[in-house]
């Protein structure tokens, strides 16, 4: 570790909590986060390793993007469980490109308070799974979805 790069992504307003980060299979980093100024969850793709050229993409907007999990698929898409705390739902978007300009959003579990501190991770096929908490019962779910 005798060289390091710091960058600064997005310093427009309150943003970058609930960070997830995954790599491309060019170690291109893929980031998701919440902005909290606009309410709104947040993807930061990097065209290169070091992120010195990137683009931003909102995919969510209106309370929503707290406990981000981000993984990408075979081909690089990425897909995204968060937290839609207006209406205390589990959410997930699902990129249709490696540059997200074009993606799905789903509603994966609207049962009460559900969908903070979300865990995601994809099969081998590329099936997601979701662990999160729900806050009414103080429980553990999962939830797997199969295409």
């Amino acid at each position: 570790c005798s060289t390091s790069t710091i960058r600064t992504l997005d310093s427009d307003g309150i943003v970058g909590a609930d960070t997830s980060l995954a790599l491309t299979s060019n170690d291109y980093p893929v980031i998701s986060y919440h902005d909290s100024t606009n309410n709104a969850l947040n993807l930061v793709i990097c065209n290169d390793v070091t992120c010195s050229d990137s683009t931003i993409r909102t995919l969510d907007d209106g309370r929503v993007g707290q406990s981000t999990s981000l993984a990408l698929t075979a081909p690089g898409y990425a897909v995204v469980s968060y937290y839609d705390y207006l209406n205390n739902d589990l959410k997930l978007v699902v990129c249709n490109d490696a540059t997200c300009s074009d993606s799905t959003i789903r509603t994966m579990d609207s049962d009460g308070s559900v969908g903070l501190y979300t865990s995601l991770t994809l099969s081998v096929t590329g099936n997601p799974f979701v662990a999160y908490m729900n806050t009414d019962t103080k429980q553990v779910k999962l939830i797997s979805v199969f295409v």
